[in-house]
Formats: structure tokens, sequence, C-alpha cells
């Protein structure tokens, strides 16, 4: 049973804190997207009520004496950018090339780059603490740069909202699924199989989920969308439309379409 939940666990442990943390950035900064972007600030009004309670006191926080995992930098050449792209790589205590290792994909917002999970959320810490309770078993969790762009840094305010820079998040899914998955199934011992393999993010990152995982089954079992941006084109004709509505919708959504043993 353990074995089927550890995605729910994971992906609602960091999106309860994804989804907090931008919500007081908005608050603070008039910012709907937290740091390193611009746009139409989020009016709360007075009877406004939140739709996910706080995260319990101190779960992203580094606890003492317990086993810790690490975070590592990967590269990789991308097909679709013809440069060497980064990602960081969260790697489970315990680490063993022995293992084989289920990979979740864990996507950034809009102005957020391979660092964000890390640095904004401290996704290695609640993964340390999730582990140490016992609420998911050992993973990879690779965090990408969602912007297949030559230039993929983050761009200046004024340019987070262009088409140019919009493309490349569009661009990622081949970059995704020809380049990265790929490398990273070559260079750790993961379980390479669509049933072992899930793809989830917030905001930007979310839609790009929802996009590429809804559209992709054959590659991913598990996809999670929070704060998703709105999805755009045609919907994945593998999907039912309701499913699709309700992902457009912003709803938090998680999907099994094969249970994960």
């Amino acid at each position: 049973m353990r074995r089927r939940i550890f995605l729910a666990s994971v992906v609602g442990a960091l999106a309860g804190e994804a989804v907090v943390r931008t919500l007081h950035a908005a608050q603070a900064s008039d910012n709907p997207e937290g740091r390193g972007s611009a746009g139409p600030g989020i009016a709360l009004a007075a009877d406004d009520i939140a739709a996910f309670p706080a995260p319990p006191a101190g779960f992203d926080e580094q606890r003492p004496g317990i086993a810790r995992g690490s975070v590592a930098e990967f590269s990789y050449a991308s097909a679709v950018t013809g440069t060497q792209r980064k990602a960081r790589v969260y790697l489970p205590p315990g680490f063993s090339e022995k293992q084989r290792y289920p990979v979740l994909y864990l996507l950034h917002g809009i102005g957020g780059n391979q660092d964000e999970w890390r640095g904004y959320v401290r996704a290695n810490i609640i993964l340390d603490n999730l582990l140490a309770d016992g609420a998911m078993v050992p993973m990879i969790v690779v965090m990408p740069n969602g912007r297949a762009l030559a230039d993929d840094r983050v761009p200046p305010s004024e340019k987070t909202f262009t088409p140019e820079h919009i493309a490349g998040f569009a661009q990622f899914e081949r970059d995704l699924l020809e380049s990265l998955v790929p490398a990273i199934d070559g260079a750790y011992p993961t379980l390479a199989e669509r049933g072992k393999r899930a793809i989830a993010g917030l905001s930007m990152g979310g839609g790009q989920a929802l996009n590429f995982g809804l559209g992709h089954l054959d590659a991913f079992a598990w996809v999670g969308g929070f704060s998703s941006a709105p999805i755009r084109g045609r919907a994945p004709s593998c999907c039912p439309i309701q499913l699709v509505r309700r992902a457009a919708c912003n709803c938090c959504i998680f999907l099994a379409a094969r249970r994960m043993a």
C-alpha cells in the first residue's frame, strides 16, 4: 500500500508547501508567481478561504539526527537547443548504484529555474523528512530548467511573458522526452518504465506537467498539477475531456494511469 501512494504523499507535501509559499509571496509582493517573475497581482478579499491547510510546523526544516539525501548538478546534451543544459537531481539517503529507483520530474513556475524547488520550497529537505517519517519510498527527483532555450536563464521581468520566452516552455516537451529522460535513465539506476515515472509541477510547471504527462501516458503513469497554468492548444486525445477541464480550472489532480506496485 505504501508503495502505491508514495507519489501522492510526495507531490501532496511539495504542493502544499509550494501553494502556501506562493500565496504568501503574492500577499507580500503583489506577485502571483513568487520570486523572479512579473505579472498582475493577486487581490485577496477578506472572505477568501485558504484551499489548503497550513503544512505541519517544521516539515520543511532540517531535522537533526535523520539521514539526508544529496542534490547533484546534472548536465545533458539537448537535441532541441543544441546546448548542454543543467538540472538538479535529488538522490535519497543511502543512494546505491545497486538499487533501482522510481523517478519524479518536478517542474518549476515561469520565473524559476532548476534551483527553484531546492532554494524556494526546500524540496530536498521535505523529501528527507518524508523519508524519515516512512511516508515515501526512496526515489530520484529531477528538477530541470523548464525553458528549452539556448539561453535558458531567467529573463528580465519585462520579458517574462514574451512569446519567445513562453515558447521555451512549450519546447521543453521535446527536450524532456527526447533528451532529459533518456539521459537520466542512462546516468542513474532508474526503474526506466512508465509505471515508475512521474511528472508534476507548479504554475507554469503544472501546465507543462498536465500537457506533457497527459499527452504521453506511455511515458508517465503519474501526473500532478497544482496551481497549474491554463492548458493551451488541443486537449490530449487520450484523456476524458472532463478531466482536462478540471485541470484547466487549476484543480489539483493526481492520476494513476497504472498502479505503481
